[in-house]
């Protein structure tokens, strides 16, 4: 599985992609997620460059698809940038209508999350 390195700017191959778990299970998010909601129990991420996850997180199970043709609880990753020494990631939630604005140390920890209703 790809996980960026927190080098910035380069992929690697990583056990597990503990940035995007980092951001998935902070409380601001998690409860935008509804895990408790038998149909929102699994939650497809689209294939991406930065990250490409399939596990369990706070109680949901995240499984990367292709594409979000055939899912409706999906998750994509629009950007990640490099600000100053941080790093910015970008997850649209759609089925929410919600932009989850993460900002990052380079250790990975999430500093804070904007969250943006569309």
């Amino acid at each position: 599985m790809l996980c960026f390195s927190f080098g910035f700017g380069q992929e690697k191959s990583h056990g597990d992609c503990d940035l995007f778990k980092n951001i998935l299970s902070h409380g601001d998010v998690i409860q935008y997620l509804h895990p408790e909601s038998k149909s929102r129990s699994k939650l497809y991420l689209i294939k991406n460059d930065f990250c490409n996850f399939t596990g369990n997180v706070s109680g949901i199970e995240v499984v990367t698809v292709d594409d979000n043709a055939k899912v409706e609880n999906f998750i994509e990753i629009t950007s990640v940038k490099e600000v100053d020494e941080n790093l910015v990631v970008t997850l649209d939630y759609s089925i929410e209508g919600a932009l989850f604005v993460a900002q990052c140390d380079k250790e990975g920890n999430v500093i804070n999350i904007e969250i943006i209703e569309k």
